[in-house]
């Protein structure tokens, strides 16, 4: 099965899934804590991105072309500023995302740091990549910088900024009393002295 003939098997199914190197994959449900974040997400998105078209915001529904066009993955919310992708609306995939987030879950962590992580930033029109931990304050991103591609360390408090779209957001504005937990354990980084790390 191609991307192709995968998208029209699935204009006739009751629910969405992904599709990777010929297989389909179903999409986990999700919890409360990540449908709220993404909620909130949203609300600050769209109005920013109201002056600076012609960027537009995209939900999961909408699917992402790979660089090799044999994988069709579901970013949480994903923000495209190329003519190609927002111009017609009747599409069901875009090609040239400027920003992906995903939000993460104790299931979903490996998949997002990893074996999407490698495909995300393939895409060349692709500027950040940012992981937002559903269940803890932590915020880190991927972000393309002249042609190379730097890890920022996770943001926990104060400010987060979407530097591909120019948004600055508090935390609180994303994590409420209900969404915060302890903070988790995450492997030691050795941290760079401008707080980035390049990718090797």
């Amino acid at each position: 099965m191609t991307l192709d003939e995968f998208i029209a098997w699935e204009a006739n199914q009751p629910t969405r899934y992904e599709f990777v190197d010929g297989k389909v994959i179903p999409l986990a449900n999700e919890s409360g804590f990540h449908s709220t974040i993404i909620t909130k997400l949203t609300a600050l998105i769209v109005p920013h991105l109201k002056r600076h078209r012609p960027c537009r915001l995209f939900s999961p529904n909408m699917l992402v072309e790979s660089a090799t066009a044999t994988r069709g993955r579901r970013p949480d919310l994903s923000v495209s500023c190329d003519e190609r992708d927002v111009k017609d609306l009747s599409q069901v995939r875009i090609r040239y995302p400027k920003l992906l987030i995903e939000v993460i879950s104790p299931e979903s962590v490996k998949r997002d740091q990893e074996e999407k992580l490698k495909e995300y930033l393939a895409l060349p029109s692709l500027e950040e990549y940012v992981l937002i931990d559903s269940r803890h304050r932590s915020i880190e991103a991927h972000r393309r910088f002249e042609g190379t591609w730097f890890y920022s360390l996770p943001v926990r408090e104060g400010i987060f900024i979407f530097t591909s779209i120019g948004l600055p957001v508090a935390l609180d504005d994303i994590y409420d009393q209900e969404l915060t937990a302890a903070k988790p354990e995450r492997k030691k980084r050795k941290k760079p002295p401008d707080g980035d790390s390049r990718h090797r």
